[in-house]
């Protein structure tokens, strides 16, 4: 498809629900140090006009995108790793009896092609980028573990401002069932990877996949819409943060909100900063 069709796509996912016409991106603000000094990765998503697309090896969830093989389907798995190898070589076709005579001996042996496909398993997805976001801006819980406490910020935007930033976007599913592979056809892995305990099911996550690994991702300035400060956020960085927004007019559309603790219920209240 064109880059036209496959935006038409996230807009009409939109349209029907199925994806959120916002997104919303929790970060820490400072390092906690006698200057506060404003967070790398936090500071780039204005100065660069970036944000972070970690690899899944570095997420606080042990258990997120750290998918296995199940063992037990050995001929599934064996069967899979040809087809992937056949793929590899769609340049140079290969003749029945050569890929036959290839088949025989992954199947020979079993538990080392086993082995060197949880390996691959391992490596292919420590060099992907994953971004996370969440639904919603007012997420005690998304403040409190995300956006450090309550004392950092969360960043709003707009998918229909910017479609192509999401065009591998997809949302997370939360089961108690461990996602175990019997094959590494792209399906089944790519559904494993938006999979996580159901525990973390408050999140209601998003994520935005980077098939060129980790590192900043570009998006369209007209897509950031909101900056909301934490309710407990320092000043100091604050105002550093304030003053990249303010320098570029790009961001002349951004609104800057504050959030308070409500004195009324356990709930966030927004304001003007």
């Amino acid at each position: 498809m064109s880059l036209h069709d496959d935006m038409q796509y996230v807009t009409s996912r939109v349209a029907s629900g199925e994806f959120p016409r916002y997104l919303y991106k929790y970060r820490p603000l400072y390092e906690h140090t006698a200057s506060m000094p404003l967070l790398e990765n936090t500071a780039s998503i204005l100065a660069k006009a970036q944000v972070w697309h970690p690899s899944p090896t570095t997420f606080n969830d042990p258990f997120d995108c750290q998918v296995a093989l199940d063992v037990r389907r050995s001929s599934t798995i064996v069967r899979s790793v040809a087809k992937l190898i056949e793929k590899s070589r769609e340049q140079v076709p290969m003749r029945r009896a050569d890929r036959r005579r290839g088949f025989n001996n992954l199947r020979r042996q079993t538990p080392f092609t086993v082995a060197r496909a949880q390996v691959w398993l391992r490596e292919t997805l420590a060099n992907i980028g994953v971004c996370s976001y969440g639904t919603r801006g007012d997420n005690l819980l998304m403040w409190a573990h995300y956006a450090d406490s309550h004392r950092g910020v969360c960043f709003k935007f707009d998918v229909l401002a910017d479609p192509a930033a999401y065009l591998d976007m997809k949302p997370v599913t939360y089961s108690r069932d461990y996602p175990v592979l019997s094959g590494l056809d792209e399906q089944s892995v790519s559904k494993a990877l938006l999979v996580k305990a159901d525990i973390w099911a408050y999140e209601e996550e998003f994520r935005v996949f980077t098939r060129t690994g980790p590192g900043g991702k570009a998006f369209a300035k007209s897509g950031l819409v909101e900056i909301i400060i934490g309710a407990k956020a320092a000043e100091d960085p604050v105002d550093a943060l304030v003053d990249l927004l303010e320098a570029d007019p790009d961001y002349g559309h951004v609104r800057l909100q504050q959030a308070r603790l409500s004195t009324r219920s356990f709930s966030l209240e927004f304001g003007q900063y």
